[in-house]
């Protein structure tokens, strides 16, 4: 994960991709995150 701060997230728009949430932070580092919402679990 991040070691400092997420300056910024967006969700996808692509319901069929692998990743949904992508955060950044001011470690320049970008990452992927597949999150499923409780209602559908």
């Amino acid at each position: 994960g991040h070691r400092r701060m997420v300056c910024s997230v967006a969700w996808a728009e692509d319901p069929s991709a692998v990743c949904n949430l992508f955060s950044c932070g001011f470690d320049r580092l970008v990452l992927g995150w597949s999150v499923l919402p409780l209602k559908d679990a």
